[in-house]
């Protein structure tokens, strides 16, 4: 069914309402950023919001899935890359949203929506590591140590933030630990 201009002009207005949050809540913070602002910078009514997403942390979501599946795009012709590469580059691209995974974290235990948002997140990014250092040549049995370790490694890296000399460092250490060494 061909799409209609309501449809087409409700797409529109989403997704720059989702440029606009998203540019918010990385330079200012989720909870320096009111829906009010949001609206304002839009250039639309406050109630006007509550049109397209239910709540400030619907919202939320919305910019994190917009991010994700942006970062998972671009990913896709960086699979074939060295591991550490691809490691280095998920920590690049994950850098200016640390405000972002610090207020995802903060917020699991208050609202269940982002909860579930985050456990699917982790699901997700599992599943590609997995497949990752399958591919890589890790042992079946270190598998699920190595993907959650390095899931835990780019976290701990991103909350504490570090030079970028001490994230290749890290992150070649990582990696020369779960890849099979090679004769």
């Amino acid at each position: 069914m061909a799409r209609t201009k309501t449809d087409l002009d409700r797409s529109a207005k989403e997704q720059e309402i989702l440029v606009v949050a998203q540019k918010l809540f990385v330079s200012l913070g989720y909870d320096a950023t009111s829906m009010s602002r949001i609206a304002e910078d839009t250039g639309v009514a406050p109630n006007t919001l509550y049109w397209y997403f239910t709540d400030k942390d619907a919202l939320l979501i919305a910019v994190l899935d917009r991010l994700v599946s942006a970062a998972f795009r671009e990913y896709e012709r960086r699979r074939k890359a060295p591991l550490e590469r691809q490691l280095l580059w998920i920590l690049g691209e994950l850098k200016d949203a640390e405000g972002l995974i610090a207020t995802v974290h903060s917020r699991t235990s208050v609202a269940p929506s982002l909860d579930a948002w985050h456990t699917n997140f982790h699901r997700m990014l599992e599943l590609t590591l997995l497949t990752q250092l399958r591919a890589h040549g890790v042992a079946e049995e270190e598998l699920g140590h190595a993907a959650k370790t390095t899931i835990f490694v780019i976290e701990g890296m991103l909350a504490h933030p570090s030079s970028a000399a001490e994230q290749r460092a890290f992150v070649r250490w990582l990696v020369s630990t779960i890849e099979p060494k090679r004769t």
